[in-house]
């Protein structure tokens, strides 16, 4: 592209592109907060991060699949039907966890998908765990408005993208994730819990943003699950290791698209400004993921092999989709006439 015509020509300044990558990180992420702001004023907290989180597992393919999920099931609905006395995780096979992923992967079709192949297909734990929730979600669907979901009302098996996703991504192992996040703040809230993460992060004063990056990472990593850790699909065979629900790139994206932003919005909301600055560090000195089809993209057509180091944490990655969607995706100017191009000394 043209910027990386001009940028490869001389002695350009690295800093000033370094700024430029920076202001458009920062801009992405207020544009973030700003539209969580929009969903709070009808919402709570706890129903938009729930949404978010749902989205976040959907990736790129089925992103629009778990908002229609969220939207279908919403959080009223699962404290509404899931047993508050049902056993915690480590109790009993039944769970609240299990609850919640019988009520999602039922309004979801995968239940009625998995019931309907051969039985012969599973072996014995995969049979009882469909069959028990089968059972559940079979109770829930009855009480769900004392009326039954008829099946037109329910998403079905063929409404999810499940070719091209890799299989330790696939959705029900995502639905099963969430099901344990949802089951340590059914009662008092996944917000509540991100809030506790940040007053451990504070109490360690010089270490304060790294510390909040951990220990929220490390909320959404450290899942398990007696039956998904342990198969990527039901008839599939048993790992021999387990795999995680949440690995570490999606738990830092995770932080960086739905925590950072609804915290942000939470601090100014309360006037917290020495949130504000633990947020603003942690986003600073947040490590670079991996490498999206944008910041590929963006990487090769702006920046020069010389000048790729640039692009150096996770904020400059949210500045190349920044300037992606504000300035190369558009087809109303021309490179000529963009802003980036000429505050680089193009045009």
């Amino acid at each position: 592209g043209p910027c990386r015509t001009i940028l490869a020509k001389g002695n350009r300044n690295n800093e000033m592109l370094e700024r430029i990558l920076d202001h458009a990180g920062d801009e992405r992420i207020l544009s973030k907060a700003g539209r969580f702001e929009k969903y709070l004023s009808k919402k709570s907290y706890e129903q938009v991060l729930y949404e978010a989180l749902m989205r976040a597992m959907g990736y790129k393919n089925n992103v629009l699949q778990f908002s229609q999920l969220a939207s279908l099931v919403p959080l009223k609905d699962l404290r509404r039907f899931v047993p508050m006395d049902a056993a915690t995780e480590g109790e009993s096979p039944i769970g609240r966890h299990v609850w919640i992923q019988s009520m999602l992967l039922g309004a979801g079709g995968f239940l009625f998908a998995w019931r309907n192949r051969d039985r012969g297909d599973y072996d014995p734990r995969t049979r009882e765990y469909v069959e028990t929730l089968s059972g559940l979600w079979e109770e829930i669907k009855l009480a769900w408005d004392n009326d039954p979901k008829e099946p037109k009302e329910l998403m079905q098996y063929d409404d999810w993208h499940m070719s091209g996703v890799r299989p330790l991504n696939q959705p029900p192992r995502r639905i099963a994730a969430i099901s344990h996040l949802l089951t340590r703040g059914l009662e008092g809230g996944v917000f509540k819990d991100l809030l506790t993460a940040i007053e451990g992060a504070r109490s360690k004063k010089a270490k304060s943003a790294s510390t909040l990056t951990g220990n929220i990472e490390t909320y959404f990593s450290g899942l398990e699950d007696k039956f998904w850790s342990h198969y990527l699909t039901p008839g599939g065979k048993r790992l021999k290791a387990p795999a995680k629900l949440i690995g570490r790139e999606r738990a830092a994206a995770i932080f960086i698209n739905v925590a950072l932003p609804l915290l942000l919005v939470y601090s100014r909301r309360n006037h917290d400004s020495s949130l504000e600055a633990v947020l603003h560090e942690a986003y600073k000195s947040h490590r670079k993921g991996s490498t999206d089809s944008i910041v590929g993209f963006m990487t090769k057509r702006v920046l020069p092999e010389r000048m790729s180091g640039i692009v150096s944490s996770a904020r400059r990655q949210q500045g190349l989709h920044q300037i992606f969607h504000d300035f190369c995706r558009r087809r109303d100017i021309s490179c000529d006439k963009c802003g980036v191009y000429k505050a680089i000394g193009g045009g």
